[in-house]
């Protein structure tokens, strides 16, 4: 059972809790390219599907009668699936594995039926059918429409082509930042933000300051959540949390560095300079994390402080236990953090 061991234990290795209905270029991709290929198959062999559950293939659809193995037993994985047409088509990808390793013949000569839908969950997309169609992101597949339309020549579904797919879609909608401003080069853009700001003046407390403050919490949160980092603290160094070692002469780079007293606050403007450095370099990762930074440079932009102190991050009045930053933050809802808005915010006194 070896093509069954290795399914079940791709499904065991998808974190089924963080997986999402995106709109991503590569996910319609590898949705296109499962159709093209249950559609190939259904056609092929005249596959009547008699579970009605076009365009998932299952091993009864193949042999008319029940496999004689629980793939239950095989992964227990299975149960921890809550969206029912996932759960459904994650079975029947494990069937068409045991299909594989009982020699029949069309699951042999396409083994790889489920791989595009497989790769689209690991790469953290999901979908759901709805209405005779299958919806992934804003993207609507009508499936009565494909299942009469064969195509032979195959999607390019190979990991390279699919992180372009991505890279160049990331590129395009992901170029603006908050405020609309088109940015050619975030390096140079961190840099001369860091050397207009006045380190050494504070303002008094403003209503967008709790804004800024609490909108980096969140994003803070969500970055280490995704990746899996420890949330002892919300001041990571994004670079290094991505698996890069970034080399950059920082005073050379942004010589206004020097002048800041404040480590925690020289330490943050470090790792937005390394990380829009990254940027720069069309990195995927950092491309996807850009504007992870964004809201606590604007804080200090707007005359904002922050320490740490006694294990609590101090913020003008705001006192915040390290301890406690995570579970409140994750829950944040994202917050309007335009310059129009916190200037609208800022046009009204603080109460």
């Amino acid at each position: 059972m070896k093509n069954l061991i290795s399914a079940a234990e791709r499904i065991s290795l998808i974190d089924f809790d963080n997986i999402r209905n995106q709109d991503y270029k590569s996910h319609h991709l590898l949705v296109q390219e499962f159709l093209r290929r249950a559609t190939r198959v259904i056609h092929e062999y005249s596959i009547t599907l008699k579970t009605l559950r076009y365009p998932f293939i299952s091993a009864f659809d193949v042999m008319d009668r029940e496999l004689d193995i629980d793939v239950l037993q095989w992964c227990p994985k299975l149960e921890e699936i809550h969206n029912g047409t996932i759960k459904y088509m994650c079975r029947y990808y494990l069937q068409w594995s045991v299909l594989i390793d009982k020699g029949i013949p069309v699951a042999l000569e396409h083994k790889d039926l489920y791989e595009p839908l497989i790769q689209l969950l690991e790469r953290g997309g999901s979908f759901d059918i709805r209405q005779n169609s299958m919806i992934v992101g804003e993207a609507t597949f009508h499936l009565p429409t494909y299942r009469d339309k064969v195509i032979k020549e195959p999607n390019d579904i190979s990991d390279q082509h699919l992180d372009r797919l991505d890279l160049e879609q990331d590129m395009e909608i992901k170029w603006e930042n908050e405020d609309g401003l088109i940015i050619t080069s975030y390096l140079e853009y961190a840099q001369t933000r860091i050397a207009s700001i006045n380190f050494m003046l504070e303002q008094p407390e403003k209503k967008s300051h709790l804004i800024l403050i609490n909108e980096f919490l969140r994003r803070a949160a969500y970055f280490e959540r995704f990746l899996y980092l420890s949330i002892d603290s919300p001041f990571v160094n994004a670079v290094e949390a991505l698996g890069y070692s970034y080399t950059l002469e920082i005073e050379e780079v942004c010589p206004a560095i020097q002048s800041i007293e404040s480590e925690l606050i020289k330490s943050v403007c470090i790792n937005y300079l390394e990380l829009s450095a990254l940027v720069d370099q069309k990195v995927l990762k950092a491309r996807k994390y850009y504007n992870l930074y964004e809201p606590i440079i604007k804080y200090f932009e707007r005359g904002g402080k922050i320490i740490l102190m006694d294990k609590n991050i101090i913020a003008g009045s705001e006192m915040i236990p390290l301890a406690d930053w995570y579970v409140d933050a994750i829950t944040n809802s994202p917050e309007d953090i335009s310059d129009r808005n916190l200037n609208l915010l800022d046009s009204t006194l603080v109460e």
